[in-house]
């Protein structure tokens, strides 16, 4: 039998949040939808709640005994999938009821290789930020040629469904690594530059999680394996003979926020050490991953004060979210990971 879309959830030390992510899958208005568990080296508690959902019509797990890595895990299920359009839901995520509705009548009607939807990104404290506003058409198919503004924001390839045929027919696979980060951002590149047609759906449809242990936005692995992938991005355009300037400059434009972003977060705490690593690693950058097309934009950017303002902008931004203090005559508020805590003054 044939489905209209495949979505795969590749589980990975999420327990917490597994039911709620498998849930909204199995609530879906669309019909004939594949569901594919890829259990990679999941925890006992994540085996039991899998198993719990192994009854369900129309979905199948994949087991792996070791973590295999989060390109491998999807690789696999793509390659066993059946359906018409391949999904991507991440474990700690949760989707909206229509989503694979929406995506699925537009991709149908408009015949395009990749339908995207707009989301939000939420964390435990309670914080949403809406995806961020483009410029490109709306509902109407496109090419990266035409359009390339996708490349300038986030990657979020789980806010999509892609044709399986188009992937097959141009041997389009995530890259295969250890751990869980950074093999979206080549398989975005690669399946945008592909798609003879590209829709954009400017509806938040997917909720993504931010706060969580395992999230790739991080340095937890190292900056070198970031720097890395951004050289494989590179490569991708350098292979596909790319001259279109709009394109590099917005890949380089999402590829430098993106590192610098990272450098931020890691250095969080301290905001003098992260000024200098990101001056370590501008030169590099220009070196390695700037057009020649774009000089003149990067040596703008550099000489103008968007570093500095930026991580300013972003050290007060964290310091709000995670800790505050309110005085008052009578008591003291302190936030600290959004718990609220109020002292009360003793009367003398």
């Amino acid at each position: 039998m044939g489905y209209k879309v495949s979505v795969i959830v590749p589980v990975y030390r999420t327990e917490r949040y597994l039911r709620k992510c498998l849930d909204s899958i199995l609530n879906q208005t669309l019909n004939d939808i594949e569901i594919i568990l890829v259990d990679n080296g999941s925890s006992l508690e994540e085996k039991n709640i899998i198993s719990e959902y192994t009854s369900c019509k129309n979905l199948s797990v994949i087991s792996f005994s070791e973590n295999q890595g989060y390109g491998r895990a999807l690789n696999t299920a793509i390659a066993k999938s059946s359906g018409e359009y391949i999904g991507i839901v991440e474990s700690d995520d949760f989707i909206e009821p229509d989503m694979y509705e929406v995506l699925y009548n537009k991709a149908s009607s408009s015949g395009a290789d990749v339908v995207k939807t707009s989301y939000i990104a939420f964390n435990n404290l309670g914080s949403e930020n809406p995806f961020e506003k483009l410029s490109v058409p709306v509902n109407t198919p496109f090419t990266l040629a035409e359009n390339s503004e996708l490349l300038s924001v986030h990657p979020s390839i789980w806010s999509c469904i892609y044709k399986r045929e188009f992937l097959l027919k141009n041997n389009i696979n995530f890259l295969e690594k250890a751990g869980t980060g950074w093999v979206d951002n080549p398989f975005q590149v690669e399946t945008l530059l592909k798609a003879q047609k590209i829709v954009y759906i400017d509806k938040p449809l997917y909720n993504y999680r931010i706060d969580t242990a395992n999230s790739s936005s991080s340095l937890k692995e190292g900056l070198d394996i970031p720097l890395n992938i951004s050289r494989v991005v590179v490569g991708i355009l350098e292979q596909n003979s790319v001259e279109n300037g709009d394109i590099w400059r917005n890949l380089q434009l999402r590829e430098f926020s993106y590192l610098h972003d990272m450098i931020l977060r890691s250095k969080l705490c301290d905001i003098q050490l992260c000024a200098n690593y990101i001056k370590e690693f501008l030169p590099l950058f220009k070196t390695e991953f700037i057009h020649d097309k774009n000089k003149a934009f990067y040596e703008e950017l550099i000489n103008s004060n968007a570093i500095l303002l930026i991580l300013k902008y972003k050290f007060k931004n964290f310091i709000k979210n995670v800790f505050s203090i309110k005085f008052s005559k009578k008591s003291k508020e302190i936030k600290l990971f959004g718990n609220r805590y109020v002292l009360i003054k003793r009367s003398v």
